[in-house]
């Protein structure tokens, strides 16, 4: 359905809800919503939807802090991938029990140092491998991460430019190939 077509059944009084789910789901997704189609679906049942508004770029940080506190993971994880979350929702973020929703806080682009080296201690093998690949990870983080326990860390310690000689050189011993 095309933003057009959405105002039109807007403007007929057809209620956005009663959609279908894999439409409500693309309306969700959609950069061309109106916020005001996204305040309706932010409260849809379906935690699909629910994550689609989360990560929409035209989603309103008012939203956004309702999506952040959502009992469902997945729209969590919509908010920590939405570009215009602000910093201190992607902080509450970073604290989440849910280990997917603190990896993908992970990368964001801008994220602080304190963050990463945070998370480079993370209990979350998922969540070290993507310090380990973001590309603002520094050398020292990098370091410390290419004695990570996990295999699958050290292989994208690796893979990173920013990984020294040295580093690399120790790596290539590894008794995992794949390293």
């Amino acid at each position: 359905m095309s933003p057009h077509q959405l105002r039109i059944h807007l403007m007929t009084g057809i209620n956005v809800s009663k959609l279908g789910r894999d439409k409500r789901i693309e309306i969700a997704n959609s950069p061309d919503t109106p916020v005001s189609v996204l305040e309706m679906l932010a409260g849809d049942k379906d935690e699909f939807v629910r994550h689609g508004v989360g990560n929409n770029s035209n989603t309103p940080v008012s939203m956004l802090e309702k999506l952040a506190r959502d009992e469902d993971a997945s729209v969590r994880q919509g908010v920590a991938d939405n570009s215009n979350t602000p910093g201190s929702l992607l902080k509450m973020l970073a604290g989440d029990e849910d280990a997917e929703v603190r990896a993908n806080v992970v990368q964001i682009p801008n994220i602080s140092m304190s963050m990463l080296e945070m998370f480079a201690g993370d209990e979350d093998a998922e969540v070290r491998k993507r310090v380990a690949e973001h590309p603002n990870t520094p050398v020292s983080m990098l370091e410390k991460l290419a004695r990570d326990e996990d295999a699958y860390v050290r292989s994208n310690v690796a893979d990173s430019p920013n990984t020294p000689g040295a580093v690399l050189e120790m790596l290539a011993g590894d008794e995992h190939t794949y390293v």
